[in-house]
């Protein structure tokens, strides 16, 4: 679709091949994050995570992903407490844009510093 897009749409041509997934292997669907999350908050409730979130992820896209830490079977107490999110004028790759990455240097800090235990 991007390349039919890019040369079709916006008539733009080159040589070029647009790999999707960066010639990275199949995705088996076995690993299922959300399950492996609520088995490790469960086995240490003291566990943190932060989770950045690009407006304009298309390979983790944000309102899934903000969804998915709502619905989390953790307490409310670890969702409040434990589970950070930090949202980003960006993509997939925060760090390419100078604005989100310093946005997201400054919000991953400050997570470190409020999970060191006290």
């Amino acid at each position: 679709m991007f390349q039919a897009y890019v040369r079709t749409d916006l008539n733009y041509q080159n040589d070029n091949i647009y790999y999707v997934a960066g010639n990275a292997p199949p995705w088996s669907g076995e690993y299922n994050t959300i399950v492996n999350l609520e088995n490790a908050f469960a086995k240490n409730p003291h566990m943190h995570l932060f989770l950045g979130l690009g407006y304009y992820d298309f390979a983790c896209p944000f309102y899934p992903m903000e969804w998915a830490m709502a619905h989390l079977k953790a307490s409310d107490e670890i969702k409040k407490n434990n589970i950070s999110l930090g949202y980003y004028e960006a993509g997939h790759m925060v760090y390419i844009d100078r604005p989100a990455a310093d946005k997201y240097h400054a919000d991953l800090e400050k997570f470190v510093q409020a999970s060191v235990p006290k």
